[in-house]
């Protein structure tokens, strides 16, 4: 089987590698000889969780030919917290746009 390992940096630096396995193999088997190969390469992926095409899995599950782990590094800022501060800011635009001095 052919698998695909990816890691993204903050840089906007992706870094791939794709590596032959044993038919039948696990997520957890094959997750370590992946991150070292990344590692090789240049990545910073050393403790960081990793899936497979976006969703997390568990050590136990098996890999399909041509699927692709990712390495995930920690969000910089909470998405809630981030959307709520865009609507919050785009209201007050809104408000200061509307509101015209009396004369």
């Amino acid at each position: 089987m052919r698998i695909e390992a990816v890691w993204a940096g903050s840089d906007e630096r992706l870094v791939s590698v794709v590596r032959a396995v044993p038919a039948g193999s696990r997520f957890g088997d094959v997750l370590e000889t992946l991150r070292a190969a990344l590692i090789e390469r240049g990545a910073d992926c050393a403790g960081l969780d990793a899936g497979v095409f976006g969703k997390r899995r568990d050590v136990d599950e098996p890999l399909r030919d041509g699927d692709r782990v990712e390495f995930y590094r920690p969000l910089l800022a909470d998405p809630k917290t981030t959307r709520r501060q865009r609507v919050e800011a785009a209201r007050a635009r809104q408000a200061r746009s509307k509101w015209r001095p009396a004369r």
